[in-house]
């Protein structure tokens, strides 16, 4: 059975998770309904996740400080609880404020979300005692249920409170009032949440209140300090000295839609990775110390990270406006119920929740005996990749369709506005049939993020952790959200507010191109010492976890 103190933990990242994706997967259609232009909502919605995995850096730096990790946890999510209750207000039919939405999304939701999401999970295995005979498969547990946890969160979110903002709840919440019940709905979660973390502190282990006597990324900066005088030190000096910059410019671009600043925003993007993976790849300049072996996974995080990551963001930008142009009605007529274009997310949902099991447990034991050696988290991120792949060019099919379709006597309730102030209207073919790529997506998801994760938790020294943690999902959103807005302005030729009128396939081919590039740009990383050796260590823990262990790690 789950101890208390576990079963907090867990319920805790459900109602962030809620949390999240109700904010994610609403922010288009809101912000459209404002006026933001098709590419202008994309490139914001792109804006918040890079802000909510940037802020993940002072969430780690806080957790590795005197702070300390419950502390971190305990004030921010208070603050994320408070900017979810100011969307709300900011949402209020006849009272909107797009800048108070800011305020409370992009800034209080968006930082409170790092102090989250890179200690929560960590201090919830703080709380199995390691003294337990069956500790390592407790925590091998908690890893799986807190995984899956993320994915329930998003199906509530996706699956009931996205469709709330477009159509309210049956007599009760008329449609005009959906957003805004949608928002205080997920804002009382994590009121609940945030009561939860405290209310628990008398039950958590001694041990989670434990806090360094010095930061560090105190360590790390005089490490590299020391390996200037090399050549890749000055490489990683500007790599790292870059990841401010990228944020500032992807801000720029996102309030801005000028080519020369999307074109400036992707050349940084682009030098700062590149920077930062041949700096790191090969980290003998920096000597044997834990700074120089927390530095070995910089390469294969950001590389992978790039590679599916940029792939995976079509699910909230592309897909979502792709469904949101074809039929998602319930039933028939001008006054039947319409599905949010975000809803379709429940398919990537499903398919992690399906998906994992029959990955782990057949997919991956039959290709190891097919190829005869253990199968590598870099084989997972190719066929991740490959899945995501296939996810656009299934995209592109089904747009070749609509496009051919009548276009109907409906507005779509979630779709832009054309200049004489209704929805574009939608064409006559199932929106369902978005679940597809959305599935494709979210196998393609469990074969790279846990993969990445698991390698980052492997090649990590204990005093590091929770800042390459926070480094893993800042790659992991932060770099593919920087290329990812830019992207949807240089591409907004081919997406205007009404699809028929642009080539919304051109762009799944496009992306599709770049996932390529991705892999080739993986192989490279890949092929060095240092990371065949972390993915040495990566197979050495696999094979030592039974079949059901091993569902929590890969």
């Amino acid at each position: 059975m789950m101890e208390v103190p576990v079963f907090l933990i867990v319920v805790i990242e459900f109602c962030e998770r809620l949390c999240y994706y109700t904010f994610q997967g609403t922010q288009k259609s809101w912000l459209q309904d404002r006026g933001f232009s098709n590419a202008g909502s994309n490139a914001v919605v792109s804006l918040f996740a890079l802000m909510s995995y940037v802020s993940c850096f002072y969430g780690g730096y806080l957790a590795d400080s005197s702070f300390g990790r419950y502390r971190a946890i305990a004030v921010l999510v208070i603050m994320y609880a408070i900017g979810c209750f100011v969307a709300a207000i900011a949402v209020r039919p006849g009272a909107e404020n797009v800048v108070l939405y800011m305020v409370g999304t992009m800034g209080l939701v968006a930082f409170g979300t790092g102090g989250i999401k890179p200690n929560v999970c960590t201090f919830g295995a703080d709380q199995i005692d390691p003294a337990h005979p069956n500790a390592t498969r407790r925590t091998e547990s908690f890893f799986m249920y807190f995984y899956l946890t993320v994915n329930l969160g998003a199906l509530v979110a996706f699956g009931w409170l996205v469709n709330v903002t477009v159509n309210g709840v049956g007599t009760w919440i008329p449609a005009r009032d959906g957003y805004f019940f949608a928002y205080m709905f997920a804002s009382l979660a994590m009121a609940a949440a945030a009561l939860m973390f405290l209310g628990g502190t008398f039950l958590y282990r001694e041990e989670s209140f434990k806090k360094n006597s010095q930061s560090v990324v105190g360590e790390f900066i005089r490490c590299l300090g020391r390996g200037w005088t090399h050549p890749m030190g000055k490489l990683a000096a500007v790599g790292w000295c870059l990841i401010p910059c990228v944020v500032i410019m992807t801000i720029a671009g996102s309030l801005a839609d000028y080519w020369a600043v999307s074109m400036l925003n992707m050349l940084v993007t682009l030098a700062c990775s590149m920077c930062l993976i041949i700096a790191h790849r090969d980290n003998s300049w920096l000597g044997e110390n834990e700074v120089s072996r927390s530095l070995n996974m910089v390469p294969v995080q950001v590389a992978g990270s790039m590679a599916f990551g940029i792939l995976y963001n079509s699910m909230t930008t592309y897909f979502q406006s792709q469904a949101c142009q074809m039929d998602s009605r319930i039933g028939s007529g001008h006054s039947a119920s319409q599905i949010n274009g975000s809803f379709f997310n429940i398919a990537d949902c499903l398919a992690v929740i399906i998906c994992t099991p029959l990955i782990n447990d057949v997919a991956i034991p039959a290709a190891q005996r097919l190829i005869g050696r253990p199968v590598t988290t870099s084989m997972k991120i190719y066929a991740g990749v490959g899945c995501a792949i296939l996810a656009q060019m299934v995209a592109a099919g089904l747009e070749f369709v609509r496009k051919s379709r009548e276009v109907l006597d409906v507005e779509s309730h979630c779709s832009p506005l054309e200049a004489d102030g209704t929805h574009v209207h939608m064409s006559n073919m199932s929106a369902f049939w978005m679940g597809l790529p959305f599935f494709l997506v979210g196998m393609g998801e469990v074969l790279v993020n846990p993969g990445l994760q698991h390698l980052a938790y492997v090649g990590a020294p204990a005093s590091t952790r929770s800042l390459m943690q926070a480094f893993t999902l800042f790659a992991g959103q932060g770099f593919p959200s920087a290329l990812t807005s830019p992207l949807s302005l240089v591409a907004a030729k081919w997406t205007p507010n009404n699809l028929n009128h642009g080539s919304l396939e051109s762009v799944y081919f496009l992306l599709s191109a770049v996932g390529l590039a991705g892999c080739v740009l993986f192989s490279y990383v890949s092929s060095s010492s240092t990371s065949a050796e972390l993915e040495a260590t990566d197979t050495e823990k696999q094979n030592l976890m039974d079949s059901d262990a091993k569902t929590a790690y890969t």
